[in-house]
């Protein structure tokens, strides 16, 4: 084993319960299952800022579900599943993407450590509760969602402007020009007027 000083950020996560809040026990709600130490060394979940996520420290890992081959793993708030992974054991694996379940979750992943302490757990589905494995909220990033692309619509033709775009981006008045807003919480349009 490498000195405590020459450990690696994902080294050092395998003795301690990161990426779950201190204090949390990582026993499921039955008793039967406890998430190894060394199991899970980093977790990284981006959303949508939004009223209905207001706090970073709601998110828990709500369900594990076990097989000698692989592991399924599911983050919740609120008791509702938001993100979710597989992760296959056979093939040395350590690193998978999350895959949201709400519009307002735009990427994540999940990296593994060891697998020894996994191997003392029995198989099966497991569910926790939000005080056995809340999440750190170091590991949820609430980010706004980037401009990716902009359309422009001239003669009955659309074009399609490719981004990401960065810094300011100034949409101008001018003669028949429409400016049109869409999103799930608000429609609304604005007709610009000629100069």
């Amino acid at each position: 084993m490498q000195e405590p000083r020459n450990l690696s950020w994902c080294q050092f996560n395998q003795s301690r319960k990161f990426p779950l809040l201190f204090g949390s026990t990582a026993v499921s709600a039955c008793g039967h299952f406890r998430l190894p130490d060394d199991l899970l060394v980093s977790l990284y979940l981006s959303c949508g800022v939004n009223a209905q996520f207001s706090d970073p420290g709601g998110f828990y890992i709500g369900r594990i579900i076990y097989w000698r081959d692989g592991i399924a793993l599911e983050i919740h708030y609120d008791a509702k599943k938001v993100a979710e992974t597989t992760i296959p054991l056979t093939t040395g694996q350590t690193v998978a993407s999350l895959l949201g379940h709400h519009e307002q979750f735009f990427y994540g992943h999940v990296v593994l450590g060891g697998t020894s302490g996994l191997e003392l757990q029995p198989v099966g589905e497991w569910e926790f509760s939000h005080a056995a494995t809340a999440l750190d909220p170091f590991c949820i990033r609430p980010s706004f969602r980037e401009i990716s692309a902009l359309y422009v619509k001239s003669s009955g033709m659309s074009h399609k402007l490719l981004g990401p775009f960065y810094g300011d981006i100034t949409l101008a008045e001018g003669e028949n020009i429409a400016l049109t807003v869409r999103s799930a919480e608000l429609a609304h349009s604005c007709l610009a007027a000629p100069p």
